[in-house]
């Protein structure tokens, strides 16, 4: 079956209709369609080129999954919504433009895109961007959005969103600097582990948890500031953190602090706190500790404990 050409009357192509039609090499889908449902074309290994008209408004889950010679893929304005894995395995995939209409986009529509170099979405998109050329909710940074991204080096996450991911950013061995902005209040766990080369991270006033093994492996870290607002850190937060030196606590110690937070830090690592406050006693059995006051607004360390 080399092409297929789907009649006029038809407005929705149900689930894996050319499901492993590997040698169609043309389908023409009419305007009459408004909906591209699950896995329809799924392994249409052959298939070089698809043209979605105007008229669909939804692509189903998995739909092009496996179409391993589609090189470039139009979504038109009138989509809306795009399944889970709807583009995963297009091998060939090089770009993808996501219009402004599109509200729902499911779990990880590109994987395994292993030439795709650059997603774009239109900028009146109220829903979606894209960070370094990768997919992201504006409110959100899911799970594993930029796990293992090894070409990146700094990351501005803009004030839109709200909380980052479990291994949002683990494993980006080349990333240097991260600016977090006050609108997020959660930061997942192992959000920024194996972050080997991390010079610098600012944990803004609205976090008020820092979970397990969020910062661990960041190797190149020499400091870490935590704020007053900052009430629980879970294990092995900031372990195998070899070149931190210090830890400057802003506020009272967090009433939760679980076992290994600092654990094989450098030698010389210290926790640092200001005089006056509260609940220190725990960690300053853990860990060496000295006070820091406030002088013009400067932070000044003194090693008087």
């Amino acid at each position: 079956m080399p092409s297929v050409t789907i009649p006029g009357s038809v407005t929705s192509i149900g689930d894996q209709a050319f499901k492993d039609c590997s040698s169609l090499l043309s389908v023409t889908i009419p305007d009459s369609v408004t909906s591209i449902e699950y896995r329809v074309f799924m392994g249409c290994s052959s298939l070089p080129s698809v043209t979605i008209p105007d008229s669909v408004t939804s692509i189903g889950g998995q739909a092009f999954r496996d179409c391993s010679s589609l090189p470039s893929v139009t979504i038109p304005d009138s989509v809306t919504s795009i399944g889970h894995l709807s583009f995963m395995g297009c091998s060939s995939l090089t770009s993808v433009t996501i219009p402004e209409g599109v509200m729902f986009i499911g779990e990880n529509p590109f994987a395994s895109c292993s030439t795709l170099v650059a997603i774009n979405v239109e900028a009146d998109n109220a829903a979606f961007s894209t960070l370094s050329g990768v997919l992201f909710n504006k409110a959100h940074i899911k799970n594993h959005a930029f796990r293992g991204c090894s070409s990146l080096t700094r990351v501005t996450i803009p004030g839109s969103v709200t909380d980052i991911g479990q291994h949002a950013f683990q494993d980006c061995i080349s990333l240097t600097r991260v600016t977090i902005p006050g609108s997020v209040t959660d930061i997942g766990r192992c959000a920024f582990e194996y972050c080997s080369s991390l010079t610098r991270i600012t944990i803004p006033d609205s976090v008020t948890s820092i979970h397990d093994w969020v910062f661990a492996g960041c190797s190149s870290l020499p400091s870490v500031t935590i704020p007053g607002s900052v009430t629980s850190i879970a294990q092995y937060a900031f372990s195998y953190c070899s070149s931190l030196t210090r830890a400057l606590f802003l506020g009272d110690a967090p009433g939760e602090f679980g076992s290994h937070v600092f654990r094989s830090c450098a030698d010389n690592f210290t926790v640092f706190h200001r005089p006056g406050k509260m609940g220190f006693e725990t960690i300053c059995s853990m860990y060496p500790c000295a006070l820091m006051t406030t002088q013009a607004g400067i932070d000044m360390l003194l090693l008087t404990e």
